[in-house]
C-alpha cells in the first residue's frame, strides 16, 4: 500500500507571529493515492469546493475508488463515503491512475447538489450526482447527456458562477484539435444538460461539427479557422459577478502527421503559445475583452474578422518553457491575476505574475532561480518535467496582497511561497519545511479564503518518478536529425511545433520524506508574518 498523505494546511493570517510557518495536524486518514500526481494535478480547478460550514474533497485511494469528505467547518467533524465507482489501479488501463488527466472535479450546483465528474482523457467521463442536496452517501450516474452528443471530455473544470449555477468547461477533442465547451447550468437531470461550443480548434472536421451541433443546439459557436486546443487558466468569477476566462493556444496535434517520424509518440506541450483573454458578465450571453469591447463569436485565434479574435494579454514564442493550466485569483478592484512559468532574459525559467490594474496588463517575475530548471533529459526549452510544479496564487481582499505556492527541485521539492504587495514588483521566498513532495502542485480551498481568510491546501508526497514519461532516451535517426535542427536554430521548419526529448524525473529524496508511509494529514498551516 502506497503511502498516503493527505494535508490541508490551514494557513492563519492572523495571530501570534511565528518564527517560520509552522503545521499542526488536525486529522489523518491512511487511503490517499500518491502513486501519480492524479489527485494533485492543478488542472483540478475544484478539488475543493462547498457552501456555509460544509467542505467537501474528493480524491483516489490505492484501489482507484472515489472518495469523498465532508467535513464541518463548525464542528470539525469529518464524513467520509466510498463512491462505488472509479477507474482501475491498473498501470495498463488506459483510464488508470497513472494518468493525471483522470482526475475528479467537484462542485455543488445551485440546488445544493453534488456533482463529480472524472476518469476522462478524450473518452466518455463518468458524471455522477448526489441523490440528495450535500449528501455524499447516496449516488446516481448522468452521463448519458455525453452519449447523446457523442462528446469525449478531457480537463473538466466545475466553476461556481455569477448566478450561483454550476458550469462546466471541458474539452471535446485531442491535444492541438480540440473545442472547449460549457454547460451553463448543471442539474440533477441528464437531459437538461446542453453543452454549446465556446472555442473550436477542428478544422478537417468542421463541416461535421456544423452538422452535428447545428440541429440540437442552435446557439452553437462554430470557430472555421485553423487547428488548435486550448488549455484554460483556472476560470475565477470576481464579486462584481463577471466570469474570467484565459487558455493559451496548443497547435498542431502532429501525431496525425503520418509524414512524422515520431508519430504517436509526440508530446505538443512545446506549441504552447500567447494567452488569451475573455470575460462575460451576463451569465455567458455576451463576451468582451479587459476594456468591455464585445467580441462577435465564434472566437478565432486566427481569421478575416479582427473582433473574434480574444486580446492577447501576454505574448509569449513557441518552446519559451510556458506549460498550461495555471492558477489565477480575483483582486478587490474585480481584477484578474494569473501565474504561470515562462523564460526570463538569461534564458533560466521563472515563475511570471500577470494582472490587470483596470487600465492595462503588468507582468512581473516572482521567482530569482538562479540555475535553469531541467525541464527534460536534454534540455530542450518548452517541456515541462516534473522537477516544477505549476504555481498557485491567491490575493487577500482586504490589502490585494498575494501569495504564490509551488514547489522545485532547486529547493528540494519542499514547499516554496512568495508573497508580495500592489504593485506586485518585488517578492519574497519562503522554504517551507514539509519534507520533499515528489511531484506534488497545489490544490487550494479558494472559497473559503474568500469567505473566512483560512486557506487549505491539499499536500501529499508524490512518489511515481515516471509520471510523464513520455518517449525512449534512445533516439532514431530520423529524430535526432529533428532535435539537432532544433538545437542549429531551424525550428521555423517546424512552424507548428518542435520535437521534443525525453521528460526528467523529480528527484525525490526518501531520506527527506517528513510523512511515514500511511500517514495522511489535515493540517493547519500557520503562516509567518512578513
Amino acid at each position: 500500500m502506497r503511502l498516503l498523505i493527505l494535508l490541508v494546511y490551514s494557513i492563519v493570517l492572523f495571530g501570534c507571529e511565528p518564527r517560520s510557518s509552522e503545521i499542526q495536524s488536525i486529522y489523518c486518514t491512511n487511503d490517499f493515492y500518491d502513486g501519480s500526481y492524479i489527485n494533485n494535478n492543478i488542472a483540478r480547478g475544484q478539488t475543493f469546493f462547498g457552501e456555509g460550514s460544509l467542505q467537501f474533497m474528493s480524491y483516489y485511494d490505492n484501489q482507484g475508488r472515489v472518495v469523498i469528505i465532508r467535513r464541518h467547518l463548525d464542528t470539525g467533524q469529518v464524513d467520509k463515503s466510498i463512491l462505488d465507482a472509479g477507474i482501475p489501479a491498473s498501470k495498463n488501463h488506459p483510464a488508470s491512475l497513472s494518468n493525471p488527466h483522470n482526475f475528479i472535479s467537484g462542485g455543488l450546483d445551485a440546488r445544493g447538489y453534488i456533482h463529480l465528474i472524472f476518469g476522462a482523457h478524450n473518452s466518455r467521463a463518468q458524471h455522477y450526482v448526489s441523490g440528495t442536496p450535500f449528501n455524499p452517501y447516496s449516488w446516481r450516474e448522468i452521463g448519458e447527456w455525453m452519449d447523446r452528443i457523442s462528446h469525449n471530455v478531457t480537463y473538466p473544470y466545475l466553476v461556481k458562477a455569477p448566478n450561483k449555477d454550476l458550469w462546466l468547461f471541458y474539452r471535446d477533442g485531442r491535444s492541438g484539435y480540440g473545442s472547449t465547451f460549457i454547460v451553463r447550468g448543471l442539474s440533477d437531470s441528464s437531459n437538461s444538460i446542453n453543452p454549446q461550443i465556446l472555442i473550436d480548434g477542428h478544422k478537417k472536421e468542421i463541416n461535421k461539427t456544423t452538422l452535428r451541433h447545428q440541429h440540437e443546439f442552435p446557439n452553437v459557436r462554430i470557430d472555421p479557422y485553423y487547428e488548435n486546443s486550448q488549455y484554460l487558466f483556472s476560470p475565477v468569477v470576481s464579486p462584481d459577478g463577471c466570469i474570467h476566462l484565459a487558455w493559451t493556444w496548443r497547435l498542431s496535434d502532429f501525431s496525425i502527421d503520418q509524414d512524422n517520424p515520431w508519430q504517436k509518440k509526440g508530446f505538443q506541450g512545446v506549441t504552447n503559445r500567447d494567452i488569451v483573454y475573455a470575460r462575460s458578465c451576463d451569465n455567458g450571453d455576451t463576451w468582451t475583452n479587459s476594456s468591455g469591447r464585445g467580441y462577435h463569436l465564434p472566437l478565432t485565434r486566427l481569421g478575416e474578422r479582427e473582433d473574434s479574435h480574444p486580446e492577447i494579454i501576454d505574448t509569449i514564442d513557441v518552446g519559451s518553457s510556458f506549460y498550461n493550466h495555471y492558477g489565477s485569483a480575483i483582486d478587490s478592484a474585480n481584477h484578474v491575476h494569473y501565474i504561470y512559468h515562462n523564460l526570463d532574459d538569461m534564458n533560466r525559467t521563472q515563475i511570471w505574475h500577470l494582472f490587470n490594474n483596470g487600465r492595462s496588463w503588468i507582468k512581473n517575475k516572482v521567482s530569482t532561480y538562479e540555475k535553469n530548471i531541467p525541464w527534460n533529459r536534454l534540455q530542450v526549452s518548452g517541456l515541462v518535467g516534473t522537477a516544477l510544479s505549476r504555481p498557485e496564487i491567491l490575493i487577500d481582499l482586504l490589502d490585494n496582497s498575494a501569495i504564490v505556492f509551488t514547489r522545485s527541485d532547486i529547493y528540494g521539492n519542499r514547499l516554496e511561497i512568495y508573497r508580495s504587495t500592489p504593485p506586485y514588483k518585488n517578492w519574497t521566498r519562503e522554504i517551507v519545511e514539509t519534507g520533499s513532495l515528489g511531484g506534488w502542485e497545489p490544490q487550494i480551498d479558494k472559497r473559503l479564503f474568500l469567505e473566512q481568510g483560512q486557506i487549505e491546501l491539499l499536500m501529499n508526497t508524490v512518489r511515481d518518478n515516471n509520471s510523464y514519461q513520455l518517449f525512449d532516451v534512445r533516439l532514431t535517426i530520423s529524430q535526432q536529425n529533428i532535435l539537432d535542427s532544433f538545437y542549429n536554430g531551424h525550428a521555423q521548419d517546424y512552424p507548428d511545433y518542435t520535437i521534443l526529448s525525453p521528460v526528467l524525473q523529480f528527484y525525490l529524496d526518501k531520506d527527506d520524506v517528513r510523512y511515514r508511509e500511511n500517514q495522511g494529514c489535515i493540517s493547519r498551516f500557520i503562516l509567518r508574518k512578513k
